[in-house]
């Protein structure tokens, strides 16, 4: 279930108007691969392996971070593996970490089969947004709720505050330096799937 608070304009030209949605989706269903658990023993095996490729091949892997401030932020992701992990609940600890290296050509994708299974089993959230500033706001409706016009501006998903979200999900995508505008195109252009990577599919 995504819960939403939105600001809709009933009708072009009067004052917006304050409403809760209840988006009701189905479960992922148990023998789903956005179910499977990784053992901590694997989840560690696998960020070991990356933080040494990262380190070793990437030719300027502290330009924009120390050592010591990457070194902390992988210690700090392996802390959170002390207890079985979906392969999205570990693209969350993991993703963020490759974006310290400030390169757009360095990044980390699910395997296909959790974007099918997410897509086969309607867990996707049903709007195509543009993301403007700290706002996010409806560019298309693909939900059975016909009342939700484009345009309409997100205000808050699941308690989260629509600049919260619009951290929470730009944060999964590289960009060159410190760049800002390239991630939220991202988030934006992955918003329905990146939301429940990120918060969870609807139970």
């Amino acid at each position: 279930m995504f819960t939403l608070r939105a600001l809709i304009r009933m009708i072009p030209g009067t004052i917006l108007t304050v409403s809760f949605i209840m988006l009701c989706r189905p479960c992922a269903a148990q023998d789903s691969p956005l179910n499977k658990k990784f053992s901590p023993a694997q989840l560690k095996a696998d960020l070991q392996v990356f933080s040494d490729s990262l380190l070793l091949l990437h030719p300027a892997i502290y330009r924009y971070h120390s050592k010591d401030v990457i070194r902390h932020a992988f210690d700090v992701a392996k802390r959170k593996m002390d207890s079985p992990l979906t392969a999205t609940e570990f693209y969350n600890l993991t993703a963020p970490l490759i974006g310290l290296a400030g390169d757009v050509h360095s990044s980390i994708e699910l395997p296909a089969s959790i974007h099918q299974a997410a897509a086969g089993q309607a867990l996707l959230f049903p709007f195509d947004v543009r993301i403007i500033g700290d706002e996010i706001i409806v560019a298309s409706n693909n939900s059975a709720d016909s009342t939700i016009n484009p345009g309409t501006r997100i205000l808050s998903v699941n308690g989260q505050s629509a600049s919260q979200v619009i951290r929470r999900l730009s944060v999964m995508f590289s960009s060159d330096g410190t760049n800002t505008t390239f991630k939220k195109r991202m988030a934006e252009q992955r918003f329905a799937f990146q939301l429940p990577y990120a918060y969870g599919f609807p139970t």
